[in-house]
């Protein structure tokens, strides 16, 4: 059963979902919120698991169609429930999701309100701000150019610097005893950094008007540029992003990886595909 809960702040939205949702349920919740959506977005949402026990499987269906639809319509997500397996639940579906998405226990259901809260009271005092360090996330792709360029503008316009970075992907170990000789991983990795350097330093004298530097990671891409954008004081990401569809949607990507765990402004330039 998904139950309303009361709220006096216009821009959060409470629900209790207690027991085992069924399609029914959504059927009668969904048309109240996307009415709600339609006078004021986005907003920030609370759902309260008490006695939860999952969902039927037309349900999930509707749960997720509702979420991939409204990404973009939410804020913050506060999930405050009871058992270690909602936990980790939360941290699976994390990457799907724009919005921030972060669990709670009960007995944490103060913070999740004042997180919430916070977040209200920050969108309201928002105001634009000038960008000192653009940092642009390039893959090497036909689109890096200009993705490249955009980054240029964007630093031009705020006389911010700018740094090119890429993250070549670790490789892994493997026992030379055994199967066919293959390069030394150490040796390979530190080629491909080379490599992306290089290609780093020709986008890079192709910029004018801006002071620019380049920089490769190593790791992960998308733990490698939320990682350097924290270090390095970045206060906006470039990145080139292409329209997903299908399973691609549902799978995610770096970008979107990105976006949801970055400590600064995003800005994605939509590529071809």
């Amino acid at each position: 059963m998904l139950e309303e809960i009361p709220v006096n702040e216009p821009d959060i939205y409470a629900i209790r979902a207690r027991g085992r949702l069924t399609h029914e349920d959504y059927a009668r919740w969904i048309p109240r919120i996307e009415a709600l959506l339609q006078e004021r977005r986005p907003i920030s949402l609370l759902v309260e698991l008490v006695d939860f026990q999952g969902w039927e499987r037309e349900a999930v269906w509707d749960d997720l169609r509702f979420g991939l639809e409204h990404d973009a319509d939410l804020r913050r997500i506060a999930i405050v429930g009871e058992h270690g397996w909602q936990k980790l639940l939360v941290k699976l579906i994390r990457p799907f999701f724009t919005a921030e998405l972060r669990y709670f226990d009960r007995e944490e259901i103060d913070r999740a309100w004042a997180w919430l809260r916070e977040d209200e009271a920050r969108a309201a005092q928002a105001r634009p701000h000038t960008y000192r360090h653009v940092v642009a996330s390039l893959n090497f792709t036909p689109g890096a150019r200009m993705v490249a360029a955009q980054a240029a503008a964007v630093a031009r316009c705020h006389a911010a610097k700018l740094t090119l970075l890429a993250a070549v992907d670790d490789l892994p170990f493997y026992d030379q005893l055994e199967g066919p000789s293959l390069p030394d991983p150490v040796a390979l990795t530190r080629e491909l950094r080379n490599a992306a350097e290089r290609r780093l330093q020709a986008l890079a004298a192709q910029v004018d008007g801006v002071q620019v530097a380049v920089a490769v990671e190593t790791g992960p891409p998308q733990l490698a540029v939320v990682d350097y954008a924290r270090q390095h004081a970045a206060d906006l990401l470039v990145l080139g992003g292409h329209t997903r569809h299908g399973l691609g949607r549902l799978l995610g990507s770096v970008t979107h990886g990105v976006l949801n765990d970055a400590p600064c402004d995003v800005l994605v330039v939509h590529l071809a595909s």
